[in-house]
């Protein structure tokens, strides 16, 4: 015991070595001494995923342009991956390649296991490369993504190791025609409404719109959940259906929940039947005969990302959840299509964890932990890699990094 102890406050001193923390004072996440295992089906159908990213794209984007998208999942209580959201916006991927390789020198591999990550950064280092060698590279940060400087400050160090010009700026100030601006931020960061609080946004604007520089990961609509509506519900997509064959769709069927976009005056297809949002099943809380809810929701923006905008109906009272609820419909987007979709809550997986104490000098075992796994893809026309998991664990349905969760890097556990 003493020896695992000794192990997790080694990798806790590392940690704060990479200035790795959250908030104001700074804290770590909780630190486990020990690696989050992925069984090799669940590392499957990552993969299978992977594979329907560039027809996605395609069809959404009309773009085979090389990008990263990070896909959060989370896992159904049979361990089948569960698809919550896709990002487009690169955060952490050189804090989890570090972590991994600090588990490593701690840690080691345990037998029985293996690791097919190259690493994030590694891979964006190479993907940048080829694509923009010899150009200036800058890392805009949104206001949003302050908090998270000196891992981007870190990263560009990790880049001009690779022989790329990098730098990070905060206002946007110093961006100059023929730079490739490398995005920390959304499309929605770059609206009018934004530029009070994020100038650098509105030069990028300008020189964005004059094409005088280029901008890496390209804006992407699969940040938009609306996206998932076309998958189940392609006739109230509101107009942003798209071209997927039929088995493809069906496969993307398969990790992701049915969604419906939060819209009024319209009927809702479930199971079969034909409701409106006045009917019990999605303005109450049905209760079988030992009072367990047997209908569940969850709301979500649809331009949401980091959990923001999110409501679960298993965590409101009845008529919280029906103002909610009320509040999504009424307004809507100004006519681009929904502002929230809703999705039935997925029970998910629970699991115990381990990790030390806030003293240092003591392991915690805990149960009732749910999973985030995120998933990092780099996608290149047809081609695909997956360049890195991560694991977040918290004792709550929204699950985020926070100095309360567990945060382990991944490797995946052999079939026995």
């Amino acid at each position: 015991m003493e020896e695992i102890i000794r192990t997790a406050d080694e990798i806790r001193r590392a940690l704060w070595h990479y200035g790795f923390a959250y908030g104001n004072p700074p804290r770590l996440w909780r630190v486990s001494p020990k690696w989050y295992y992925l069984w090799e089906q669940q590392w499957q159908q990552a993969l299978a995923l992977g594979q329907l990213l560039p027809k996605l794209r395609a069809a959404v984007d009309s773009s085979d342009e090389a990008t990263y998208l990070r896909a959060d999942f989370t896992l159904d209580r049979r361990g089948y991956l569960v698809l919550l959201e896709l990002n487009g916006t690169p955060v952490w991927d050189l804090a989890t390649q570090l972590v991994r390789e600090t588990y490593y020198r701690s840690v080691g591999l345990p037998e029985g296991s293996f690791d097919p990550f190259p690493g994030a950064a590694k891979t964006i280092a190479g993907l940048l490369l080829k694509k923009f060698s010899g150009r200036r590279l800058v890392i805009l940060l949104s206001p949003d993504r302050l908090g998270y400087g000196a891992e981007y400050r870190l990263l560009a160090r990790y880049l001009q190791s690779f022989g790329l010009c990098c730098e990070v700026s905060e206002t946007g100030e110093s961006l100059l025609e023929g730079d490739v601006v490398y995005r920390t931020f959304t499309l929605a960061w770059l609206q009018p409404q934004s530029a009070k609080v994020f100038p650098g946004g509105q030069r990028l604007g300008e020189l964005l719109s004059g094409g005088k520089l280029d901008i890496w990961p390209p804006f992407t609509r699969l940040e938009d959940n609306s996206w998932m509506v076309a998958v189940h519900n392609p006739e109230t997509a509101s107009g942003r259906s798209f071209a997927l064959s039929s088995s493809d769709r069906q496969s993307l069927k398969g990790f992701i929940p049915w969604t419906f976009p939060v819209v009024p005056e319209v009927k809702i297809p479930f199971k079969g039947r034909g409701y409106s949002w006045g009917a019990e099943e999605f303005m109450g809380r049905r209760l079988d005969n030992s009072g367990k809810e047997t209908l569940q929701w969850v709301l979500k923006r649809c331009n949401g990302g980091q959990g923001k905008g999110i409501a679960f109906s298993s965590q409101l009272t009845a008529i919280e959840w029906r103002n909610r609820l009320l509040g999504a419909l009424f307004p809507v987007a100004n006519g681009d299509g929904p502002l929230y979709v809703i999705q039935p809550e997925v029970p998910t997986l629970e699991h115990k964890v381990v990790f030390l104490n806030e003293a240092g000098e003591g392991l915690v075992e805990a149960d009732g932990y749910r999973v985030r796994l995120c998933v990092v893809y780099l996608v290149e026309g047809d081609s695909v890699e997956v360049a890195d998991i991560d694991a977040t664990l918290l004792d709550r349905p929204l699950v985020h990094g926070s100095s309360d969760a567990v945060a382990m890097p991944v490797i995946v556990r052999k079939k026995k």
